[in-house]
């Protein structure tokens, strides 16, 4: 969801901007039925829609270099002070990269967590197609051999071995350890409501990321692990709410977006 006042739909090149009335209608985070979106007739909005296209996650490539002040605040624009930046090579910097590294390891030690993962692992080419969204291997960014490798001849199951659970705390340590720092979001508190303003300032930001040549990747183990959240709450001030914990990092080059996309149909209802 975009924090503008306008919805575009794309369909075959044609676009349509409709006003949209979002109201939240969930009491908490478990319920199927999070908002009533009204759509109205308006004028188009002048947005660059080819940043709605063109969004991707990126994990591999990050450079070192410390993030630009003006870039900073640019992103900044659309958290109205929620954002919080730390340069790698700074106490909290290392810090967050530690904390992000252990409750990831911890998390990925969950037989309940990794199985939901094996819910959203898409390996072949059939399954992606079928489901449009998930993991795919391409969007794990894994190509060439190995990725031929891997849709042919693993299973998402697989993922639920020793092995493959230390294969993944290895590469989050490798990717952790790269870039140019950390982001923090915060948000006002822990309600639905904050929790969908915070998304939406949080998609705003990201759909501005790529023309700045910036990768944001989220890294919210921290946020999900009780052993993350205590030390938050030991840390830092009872007011501090983080809702992102965000790697950032520049890039040589930028892909181009391989996530295959869901018709609205298919996660909304009239």
């Amino acid at each position: 969801m975009v924090s503008l006042r306008s919805v575009f739909f794309i369909n075959k090149g044609i676009h349509y901007s409709l006003k949209t009335e979002m109201d939240v209608i969930a009491r908490d985070t478990f319920e199927p039925d999070v908002i009533k979106v009204t759509l109205k007739k308006a004028k188009p909005a002048d947005y660059p829609l080819l940043r709605i296209t063109r969004r991707m996650t990126v994990k591999h490539g990050y450079l070192s270099r410390e993030i630009k002040a003006a870039d900073v605040r640019a992103l900044s624009k659309h958290l109205k002070g929620r954002l919080f930046y730390f340069p790698r090579g700074t106490d909290h910097a290392t810090c967050i990269e530690e904390g992000a590294i252990e409750n990831f390891r911890i998390q990925v030690q969950r037989d309940d967590a990794q199985k939901e993962l094996v819910q959203w692992v898409r390996l072949n080419n059939h399954e992606a197609e079928r489901r449009r969204d998930g993991l795919t291997v391409e969007g794990m960014e894994i190509r060439g051999f190995k990725g031929w490798f891997v849709r042919n001849f693993i299973d998402p199951e697989d993922f639920m071995k020793p092995n493959f659970r230390k294969q993944s705390v290895d590469q989050i340590a490798k990717l952790a350890r790269q870039g140019g720092g950390w982001l923090v979001i915060t948000g006002e508190g822990q309600t639905v409501d904050d929790l969908i303003d915070s998304g939406r300032r949080f998609e705003s930001m990201v759909l501005t990321a790529r023309e700045r040549n910036l990768a944001i990747q989220p890294m919210t183990q921290y946020l999900e692990e009780k052993s993350g959240l205590k030390q938050i709450a030991a840390e830092h001030e009872q007011r501090l709410i983080p809702h992102f914990v965000l790697r950032i990092g520049y890039l040589n080059t930028y892909p181009d977006p391989v996530s295959l996309r869901r018709p609205v149909s298919w996660f909304a209802r009239s």
